[in-house]
């Protein structure tokens, strides 16, 4: 089925969305159409703030940076204008596993804004092998049942309430949708295979993987849970034509059975890349340093923020571009992640084919409420780091506060 999220502005898969209390600020926003957890593991992620952690920096010069995870003392962005923010990280995956994320469903969409507006769509997002993901649909999808609600009788005027199998009272009859997406596109693991977005044959072996015990939900024809991918930043055709190549040989060979892959996110932070800044006190390295550390002490992590927008513009267009191309395809929505901080940013992603367009990076800097600036179309400056003054509350450099996963 379509996205159709409404408005089509999302928050992509990031720390700012690791907690219950992240995601039911994102939840309430009247400005967001749907709500991204942070990329999970079936068991969690070892974080170390030692080496997992993220840093902003202006964009007209990176060397000037404007706040660090690994800092006691967290400088103000104060004057920054949103479109202006980087954000260079080293982390891997949420502390939290796929159970925290989906026991927490209930209570969130509780405190959802309006009484009887339908649930917002939630997305969760996931990582592991083919057969871990695989599990993880299946986990996803019982939680999806057991969030119907069911109808009981009170008295004998008939009154109904509405309550859902696991216990919570809901004030809507209508299911919340839960969507699951693959983050394959990770690039700051250390010691660790390529990204498997890069590999048609690991392509092919997650997406066999899910349709290889393709339960059907309430006996129809439609796969149980409503599946993406998340890809990293292609940088020529080939890439492209492997993740295209590997839907239609996929699609090919199971004719009968509906793609079990409806949206692609597109993109995730881009690899192998490096912020410097002046070392005043020991002049090391001819007074630069990395800002960053990480496993392999080079601090070299995912770059996010407007650097990337471009980029992020051409993956998506290109995206659409080929699954229009192929009759199979076309019913595969594309959400447009990348630099996004503002409204013109946003029609931009719009223009060349994103369903929804997620944000992370502005989400970080500013709080929940760039969401609402961002659709009214104002420029406001991202004033602050986000804290305790800031919709959605939270202190800059805690594990849930970092950036993109």
């Amino acid at each position: 089925m379509p996205l159709d999220f409404n408005p089509p502005l999302i928050n992509s898969a990031s720390p700012w969305a690791t907690t219950t209390e992240d995601l039911r600020a994102l939840y309430k926003s009247p400005s967001t159409g749907a709500v991204t957890t942070r990329t999970c593991l079936l068991n969690g992620f070892n974080h170390d703030p030692s080496i997992h952690q993220h840093c902003f920096s202006a964009s007209d010069d990176p060397s000037n940076t404007l706040t660090c995870s690994n800092h006691a003392n967290q400088q103000s962005l104060a004057g920054e204008a949103a479109k202006s923010v980087i954000s260079l990280n080293t982390y891997g995956y949420s502390p939290y596993p796929l159970r925290y994320y989906l026991d927490a469903i209930p209570d969130i969409i509780d405190r959802k804004p309006g009484g009887d507006a339908a649930p917002k769509a939630i997305i969760i997002s996931v990582t592991g092998t083919p057969q871990e993901v695989a599990e993880a649909q299946e986990i996803i999808s019982q939680c999806q049942r057991e969030l119907e609600p069911t109808t009981t009788t009170t008295n004998s005027a008939e009154s109904s309430i509405q309550t859902n199998q696991v216990g919570k009272r809901t004030t809507t009859p209508k299911t919340v949708r839960l969507l699951m997406e693959i983050n394959l596109s990770c690039p700051n693991l250390a010691n660790s295979p390529p990204p498997p977005a890069y590999s048609k044959p690991e392509l092919l072996s997650y997406l066999t993987a899910l349709n290889s015990d393709q339960h059907h939900y309430h006996h129809t024809s439609q796969p149980k849970i409503e599946t993406g991918l998340k890809t990293p930043p292609y940088t020529h055709d080939p890439q492209f034509h492997n993740l295209i190549s590997s839907l239609l040989e996929h699609s090919n060979m199971h004719p009968q059975q509906h793609n079990p892959i409806t949206f692609i996110t597109a993109t995730n932070t881009l690899g192998s890349s490096l912020l410097l800044s002046k070392d005043l006190a020991t002049g090391a390295g001819d007074g630069y340093r990395a800002r960053l550390s990480n496993s392999t002490g080079t601090g070299i992590g995912g770059l996010a923020g407007s650097f990337i927008h471009p980029i992020a513009l051409g993956n998506v267009a290109t995206l659409r571009r080929m699954l229009d191309q192929h009759e199979r395809l076309r019913q595969i929505e594309v959400i447009g992640v990348g630099g996004v901080s503002d409204r013109a940013g946003f029609e931009r992603m719009r223009s060349v084919g994103a369903a929804a367009v997620g944000v992370a990076t502005a989400l970080g800097v500013e709080g929940v409420g760039v969401f609402g600036r961002i659709l009214s179309g104002n420029k406001g400056d991202m004033r602050r780091l986000r804290g305790s003054g800031d919709e959605g509350g939270g202190e800059v450099g805690a594990f849930s506060r970092e950036t993109v996963s």
